[in-house]
């Protein structure tokens, strides 16, 4: 069950990231990868929020995050 938390976690957060570098990031502009940073930043964030709130959860949804 572990295993399976672990690869939805990072499922979801790979597909996050994808999305926000192809919506923020253009192909044809050098430059700030901004939909990296914003991905990076936010990821942070939501992973210390998740840490902080899900605290009572299951062992398999902790390590998931």
């Amino acid at each position: 069950m572990t295993a399976i938390a672990v690869m939805v976690g990072g499922a979801l957060g790979s597909l996050v990231r994808y999305g926000l570098s192809i919506v923020m990031n253009p192909s044809a502009s050098p430059g700030m990868p901004w939909g990296t940073l914003a991905a990076n930043i936010m990821g942070c964030l939501l992973i210390g929020w998740l840490a902080t709130a899900l605290t009572d959860a299951s062992e398999p949804v902790r390590i998931g995050i």
